[in-house]
């Protein structure tokens, strides 16, 4: 009885849970972000200025996700 009540609040508060952390975590004008898959996980990397720029040229043919992103941030998607 006490699992299957922990269980419930459990799944009644993840929701807010969600979206709690996804405010204010918004990135700098001029900044992309982009998650990068390892052999262990992955992890979220973020340019800014001319590190930004760079990434947009190089790295975002490969990345439809960093691509999304470079757009947004009005930057040069390269070829």
């Amino acid at each position: 009885m006490f699992v299957g009540l922990v269980a419930a609040a459990v799944l009644a508060a993840a929701p807010v849970g969600v979206v709690l952390s996804e405010r204010g975590h918004g990135l700098a004008t001029g900044c992309v972000s982009t998650l990068q898959a390892g052999f262990m996980g992955g992890q979220t990397v973020t340019y800014c200025g001319k590190q930004a720029i760079a990434a947009c040229l190089g790295l975002a043919s490969a990345d439809q996700a960093l691509a999304a992103a470079c757009r947004r941030q009005r930057l040069a998607v390269g070829p």
